[in-house]
């Protein structure tokens, strides 16, 4: 058979996969790379961006959470009656029903979830297009009271260490830490930038 029978696969793009330009890594004279707004990541840009990055992963992560257990609720062997939607049996610790303790801890994942995508959102815009922190800096204060609350709340009430809330304290609070060295550091790039 000759070379022009012979057909040829299409490339990539041609077989319906969406083609698009990658974007390069720009880096400065001295080697560091060029973040989204034209100034060089230093140690702690690159540590917010990361950190941003990680407000995500754990914000999909509680949804996850959010979802199994809702699940596991339902599986406590509790029983509602048909009009009053009153809730009968199950297993309980202290007193209250486990049911209903990981329905609200499932609620309580819905929210940080939420919360936590809104953080990596609002922080990213901050970090590369210059809008104001105020908006992320409510949602961390927000989401670190009621995480503060939750925790305290479990412990004194169902006698159980709760892991969400303090896994997002550590992040909050990370968070809060480069909030000033990052702002530091932008003035410095933008002086030396004109």
């Amino acid at each position: 058979m000759s070379k022009k029978k012979q057909k040829q696969k299409p490339a990539p793009c041609q077989r319906g996969f969406a083609s698009r330009p990658r974007q390069e890594k720009r880096f400065d004279a001295q080697g560091r790379r060029i973040g989204d707004d034209g100034l060089p990541m230093t140690k702690y840009r690159t540590r917010a961006h990361r950190l941003l990055n990680g407000f995500f992963v754990w914000g999909a992560f509680a949804g996850l959470l959010c979802a199994g257990f809702t699940v596991l609720a339902t599986f406590q062997g509790q029983e509602l009656s048909s009009w009053e939607l009153v809730a009968e049996g199950g297993a309980y610790r202290n007193g209250l029903s486990i049911a209903t303790l990981l329905r609200f801890e499932a609620l309580f994942c819905l929210a940080v979830g939420i919360a936590s995508v809104a953080v990596h959102l609002y922080g990213f815009s901050w970090l590369y297009d210059g809008y104001a922190l105020r908006p992320a800096r409510r949602i961390a204060l927000g989401l670190g009271l009621a995480c503060a609350a939750w925790c305290a709340t479990a412990v004194l009430l169902a006698g159980a260490f709760e892991p969400v809330s303090v896994a997002t304290l550590v992040l909050l609070a990370t968070f809060r830490l480069l909030v000033p060295k990052i702002h530091d550091e932008h003035q410095q790039l933008l002086s030396m930038r004109s």
